[in-house]
């Protein structure tokens, strides 16, 4: 059902009290029509022609609104004009509404201003709500009319439900195909495009590389969504790629992954998990992004003093009487908040230079290579197709234990929750680093990646995976201010893996 419908009503013109030829021999009110239909597919004209002969003086109608709304265009100007002595015809009890308390309101509306109430489909229909009788037989049949429409909901659950099982992408998602897909109107299926699945996959090279999304969709140049035949807009790509079904995946209503689609989807499943948690990741407190790589242990490395992970920032020096020299270092230091980890307020103690961090791990990583868990890990690191499945199995399983964990966070303690978020968190930043390097080292077509050699790793998150399976992370930097006198060897704990 499409959300963004504009609803229609139908009011006419206001017909003035005690005038109205229809309603001669009626007593001194109006004969007031309704009718309501829940989508812009379905039609009032029934409903309208059987109020015209039932004799009402004038109609009024909602069409493509839900009876679950309490306020709708043409029922709120209709209720404004009934008074006293007014009858509100309408052909059944569930086009009033379809939830027992607004009709049960709409009653006490009329009673309270002394207008009547007659439903076609109940014969004679007269129904007397001031009545004991009357209003038990009106509430039986509004609970009746609601329970209709959780049944209908059911239904249209189940259908979707079987829709999704079957991974009939059409089926499971409804409306018009999305951008990489196109649709003859007649086919069971939708059926990938090969023009606009091709400019996805360019421009989801291009974004993962570190290029923004407008910038990519201003270089590609124009082109055009081929069920609308509307020039794609950089939002419109954006919400491509952030989208399941341009990896072939079919999800539930909470955005769960079902299953693979039959027909498949223009980017791979890895490349989509990648775009999600890396490139769209939601921004918090804690700066800029690091996006040249001159930070990269930072996922690694936390405070000996109070256990906030640390980031790279460029830190100028200061000079002894005041103001700055004009010499300026990257370091890593305890000075943004990390709120998911629990560390709200950094102590501000731990600072250290990135370079001489770099040259210990990296130190670290050439001894652990010639260790025979080096060698192990080698043997045991499967084909990069292989495992690139196995990692976005993974991290889609994870994500869903995650996304339960915080559904079921009322009912545990805030401490066991804290820690099984902080466990899932973990498991999911360590295989999204890896999948990031398995892609990108795939991309450059490289030679094996050798973990064990600092210069080679390719990105940040490839040296964040070598310090994860080399070195018992994370790594503890103790407090200080990282001055030359002061040993980083001292300050930085290393310990090597040597089983795995």
């Amino acid at each position: 059902m499409n959300r963004n419908r504009k609803r229609r009503a139908d009011t006419g013109p206001v017909i003035p009290p005690n005038t109205c030829p229809a309603c001669s021999g009626l007593g001194t009110g109006h004969r007031y029509g309704y009718a309501r239909v829940s989508t812009d597919d379905q039609d009032v004209k029934a409903q309208r022609m059987t109020l015209e002969a039932a004799g009402c003086c004038k109609i009024f109608t909602d069409e493509g609104v839900s009876g679950k709304l309490a306020s709708r265009p043409g029922w709120d100007v209709l209720r404004g004009l009934l008074a006293e002595h007014d009858m509100l015809v309408t052909t059944k009890v569930d086009r009033l509404g379809r939830k027992v308390k607004i009709i049960y309101s709409i009653t006490e509306h009329l009673e309270k201003i002394g207008a009547n109430l007659t439903v076609l489909s109940l014969g004679s229909g007269a129904i007397d709500t001031s009545d004991p009788f009357g209003k038990m037989l009106f509430t039986i049949i509004a609970v009746f009319a609601e329970f209709e429409g959780d049944i209908i909901v059911d239904r249209i659950t189940d259908t979707l439900d079987a829709a999704r099982d079957s991974g009939n992408m059409r089926k499971s998602r409804g409306g018009r195909p999305p951008l990489g897909f196109r649709w003859d109107g007649k086919s069971p299926d939708w059926e990938l495009d090969e023009k606009t699945g091709d400019y996805l996959r360019r421009a989801a090279a291009r974004v993962l590389a570190g290029e923004a999304v407008a910038a990519v969709h201003a270089d590609l140049g124009p082109i055009a969504n081929p069920t609308t035949g509307k020039t794609v807009t950089a939002k419109m790509l954006r919400t491509a790629l952030l989208s399941p079904a341009s990896a072939g995946m079919i999800t539930d209503g909470d955005g769960e992954f079902v299953r693979d689609a039959n027909i498949g989807g223009p980017l791979d499943k890895a490349t989509y998990v990648l775009l999600k948690a890396e490139v769209f990741q939601p921004r918090t407190r804690g700066g800029p992004v690091d996006a040249e790589g001159r930070y990269p242990l930072g996922p690694v490395l936390v405070c000996g003093k109070c256990g906030n992970q640390l980031n790279g920032e460029l830190h100028r020096q200061r000079k002894r009487g005041g103001g700055y020299t004009g010499v300026t270092f990257d370091m890593y230091s305890c000075n943004n908040p990390h709120p998911a980890t629990g560390h709200d307020r950094p102590c501000r103690g731990t600072f250290i230079r990135a370079a001489e961090v770099h040259e210990l791990v990296k130190a670290a990583l050439a001894e652990w290579g010639t260790t025979p868990a080096a060698r192990r890990a080698a043997e045991q690191t499967p084909a990069p197709d292989a495992r690139e499945a196995e990692l976005v199995a993974r991290i889609l399983k994870h994500q869903g234990w995650l996304s339960e964990l915080y559904a079921d966070r009322e009912l545990m303690g805030e401490d066991e929750f804290a820690e099984q978020a902080e466990r899932y968190r973990g498991l999911l930043q360590t295989e999204r680093a890896e999948l990031k390097a398995l892609k990108r080292t795939q991309q450059q077509a490289d030679e094996p990646l050798d973990l064990s050699d600092w210069d080679k790793l390719p990105t940040a998150a490839a040296k964040v995976t070598a310090v994860r399976t080399a070195l018992v992370s994370p790594l503890v930097v103790q407090p200080g201010k990282g001055y030359p006198k002061i040993d980083p060897a001292e300050r930085v704990e290393i310990t090597l893996r040597t089983r795995r």
